[in-house]
Parts: structure tokens; C-alpha cells; sequence
């Protein structure tokens, strides 16, 4: 659904905004993008149905929550419990629960009535915004604490992930603007410039490659991934797409031919399939034998379950697309070649394609931990 959503808006910019058609201007189709993520969002809202977490132990208590809470993580099920982090946790969601549960489950002290919620309420109030500032400032350092202490198959996964987001992002952020600039137009110049048209045309022409490389991304999902891998394997299916996806970006930054931009721009849809897909395959098989996956963990403070490192693999998403933002346009207005958007991408598309080779994709591929022979002493 997400391919879908980016082909429909990269076909809404692609529309020539000034030829008389039903789009007659850049307001109207950022109107028309609004209403629908507006529309889309009150429909999951409608139709999105959770079940209700209930516990029946105290808050004090180490025992699990709720099933829906717990998660088979790498680490030990002594340390979950005994870990203060996770007893806190446990608390924490126990006084939520019982608070959205009513007032007649949420007073299990012997003090009843409003008095207990109304206590409650106003330690929520103002501890809350204070605990989000808190998590906001630290955010970085526990995502690196979180991924430092993490296994090496998930440490190396998570570079990888980065890397690669770092290059489609950079493509898909900063394409447009390649192209109308190589049209010869910039976006300075003035509205009905001949610069400024050029400038259109070559964001307009951008559009295009983008809705045909979610299209081309979206049919090699369905029909050509599966038996893709079933005849070359996990590893060589995926090194191969992000090194085909990384070299068709380096193609387009030396030649801006539009014919070969197109056919490129379809070819590197097999990049974009798998970075949505195989991470999150590997995460997954990691976690369902972590006993072989997770053998270099020793027993951690805190265990993370699958859960925790699916939210950890996604901040791979934003933070590739925080750091090309923060660098690229820099270097581009300082050495005045848009040519390095686009290479630059590229080059983090290389870098993730060769440490995806060292990556585990299978159980066999392991290497079991043995401890060194201890000498012997006279």
C-alpha cells in the first residue's frame, strides 16, 4: 500500500500543472493529496479494532503484564524479570491499563474512590510531559546504546538497513531536483522564466521516474522476487538488486539521457523491493532461533524482543532520510553540482550492497562459540 500511495502521488506531481487540464495548479494538487491522506487516515481510524490488555496481578509484581505485552527476545527470561527497566515497564503499563480499564479496577490500594484516581491523574499529568522531554533529549543515545548491545547479526543488519535507506532516499528526495537542474533550469529563477520552465519540466520528468520505479518496485515484488530467490538465494538476491539499484544511480548522475533515465528508473525497482522486504525476513528468522542467532549475547540487563527490534530497524528509515537532508544540499550549493545527489546515494547504495555480504541469512552460517582449551598447570 505504500508502493501504491507513492505511484499515485508521483503521478499527480508528473501532470503538467499548466496545460489546461482538470490540475491547474500546484495548490490544487497538494489540496488533492491532502483530502486523501485525510481520508485515508479517518478510515483506519474507523475500521481498526485492538483488544482490550487486562492484568490481574498488582503493579509491584514481576510477573507479565498481559500476553500482548510479552515478546521472545535474546535475552535470558532471569534477567527480563529481574531487570529493573522491564519491572518498571511493567508498572508503568499496569497504571495505564487499570486508568483506561475504569475506576473500579484502577484502585488496588486500600484507598478507593476518586480520591485514589484523582491522585493518580496528577502524577500522569505531570510526569508525563516531563518523561517525553526526557525520551525526545536521550532518543539518540539509547537507540545507540540499544544497537551497541545488540547481537552482531542485528548490529550488522541495522547498518545495512541504514545504508541502504540512505541511498533510496537520496534518490527519492533529491531526483527532481537533479533533473531540473540538468534541464538547465534552476529554482530561483523567476515564475515564467524560460530557466523556471526548464526547471518544471525537468521536476515534472522526475515524477515520472519515480511513479515508474514504484511501479517496476511493485510488479518485481508480486512476480519476480520469489522465484528470484528461490533460484540465487536470499544473500545473492539481495546484493545483487542493491548493487543493480546502487549502479543505475550512478549511470543516471553521468548521463541525464531522459529515454535511459526512464528504462533505469524501472530497473532499480528490484533495489526498492528488497530493502522493504529482507530485513525484515532476517529479523524475523533471527528471532525465531535465537538460541543460534543470539548465541554471542551474553545475559543482558535488558532483553529485546521482536517487537523492540522491528521499532530499532525502522529508525534506520528516518534517520536515512535526516542525514542525506542535512548533508547533500549543503554540498551541492557549496561545489555547485547537483550530479552529487544523486552519486553520493550511489555511493551508500555500494557500501550497503558489499556489508550485506557478511550478513547471516541462514542458521548453517553461524559459527559456534567455543571456548579457548585452558592450559593445563603443573
Amino acid at each position: 500500500m505504500v508502493n501504491v500511495g507513492s505511484v499515485l502521488s508521483n503521478l499527480l506531481f508528473s501532470w503538467s500543472w499548466f496545460s489546461g487540464s482538470l490540475l491547474v495548479s500546484q495548490r490544487a494538487t497538494f489540496g488533492l493529496i491532502a483530502v486523501l491522506v485525510s481520508a485515508l487516515t479517518a478510515v483506519t481510524l474507523l475500521t481498526t479494532r485492538e483488544l482490550a490488555a487486562r492484568s490481574t496481578v498488582g503493579p509491584d509484581a514481576d510477573a507479565a503484564v498481559s500476553p500482548l505485552l510479552e515478546d521472545v527476545g535474546y535475552g535470558s527470561d532471569s534477567s527480563r524479570h529481574s531487570s529493573p527497566t522491564t519491572k518498571w515497564r511493567h508498572q508503568t503499563a499496569w497504571h495505564l491499563l487499570s486508568l483506561r480499564d475504569g475506576l473500579s479496577t484502577a484502585c488496588w490500594t486500600d484507598r478507593t474512590g476518586l480520591a485514589a484516581a484523582s491522585d493518580r491523574m496528577a502524577r500522569l499529568l505531570l510526569l508525563t510531559p516531563l518523561t517525553a522531554l526526557c525520551r525526545v533529549i536521550l532518543w539518540p543515545y539509547s537507540i545507540f546504546r540499544r544497537i551497541h548491545r545488540s547481537p552482531m547479526v542485528l548490529r550488522r543488519l541495522f547498518i545495512v538497513d541504514l545504508l541502504s535507506w540512505m541511498a533510496l532516499l537520496s534518490f527519492y528526495m533529491f531526483l527532481t531536483d537533479y533533473l531540473g537542474q540538468a534541464a538547465g533550469g534552476r529554482a530561483e529563477d523567476p515564475d515564467g522564466s524560460e530557466g523556471r520552465a526548464k526547471f518544471d519540466e525537468g521536476v515534472r520528468m522526475g515524477s515520472k521516474c519515480l511513479m515508474i520505479d514504484g511501479v517496476s518496485g511493485g510488479l518485481f515484488s508480486l512476480f519476480g522476487l520469489m522465484p528470484m530467490t528461490r533460484r540465487l538465494g536470499t544473500r545473492n538476491t539481495y546484493v545483487l538488486c542493491l548493487t543493480v539499484f546502487s549502479s543505475c544511480m550512478v549511470v543516471i548522475s553521468l548521463a541525464p539521457s531522459p529515454p535511459l533515465i526512464y528504462v533505469l528508473c524501472a530497473v532499480m525497482g528490484c533495489g526498492y523491493s528488497v530493502m522493504g522486504t529482507t530485513p525484515s525476513s532476517l529479523l524475523t528468522l533471527y528471532h525465531y532461533q535465537p538460541q543460534i542467532f543470539f548465541s554471542d549475547q551474553p545475559a543482558p540487563r535488558e532483553a529485546a524482543g521482536l517487537g523492540e527490534n522491528f521499532a530499532i530497524l525502522d529508525t534506520s528509515y528516518c534517520l536515512g532520510s535526516i542525514l542525506p537532508s542535512l548533508t547533500l544540499g549543503w554540498l551541492v550549493d557549496m561545489y555547485g553540482m547537483p550530479h552529487l545527489y544523486v552519486m553520493i546515494g550511489g555511493l551508500f547504495g555500494f557500501l550497503s550492497a558489499g556489508i550485506a555480504t557478511t550478513l547471516i541469512y541462514r542458521a548453517e552460517e553461524m559459527v559456534p562459540r567455543t571456548k579457548s582449551p585452558v592450559p593445563a598447570t603443573r
